[in-house]
């Protein structure tokens, strides 16, 4: 099973935020699959800019 964290919390960033942006995540993996980074980091970003304003970067990576 893949473990999904969030590695680097800038300050600012509550932590309502970091599981609101975990759910996100969740929800995008549900829907396009673990394999499928870039959608699945392009939803997050959408869901960031849209709730917190544009200014996101969303970075996924292998361990």
């Amino acid at each position: 099973m893949v473990k999904w964290e969030i590695e680097i919390q800038a300050s600012g960033i509550t932590d309502i935020m970091r599981i609101n942006i975990l759910s996100t995540l969740n929800t995008s993996i549900d829907t396009h699959g673990s394999s499928n980074k870039y959608e699945v980091a392009k939803d997050v970003v959408n869901w960031l800019n849209g709730a917190y304003g544009e200014y996101w970067s969303v970075t996924i990576g292998d361990v």
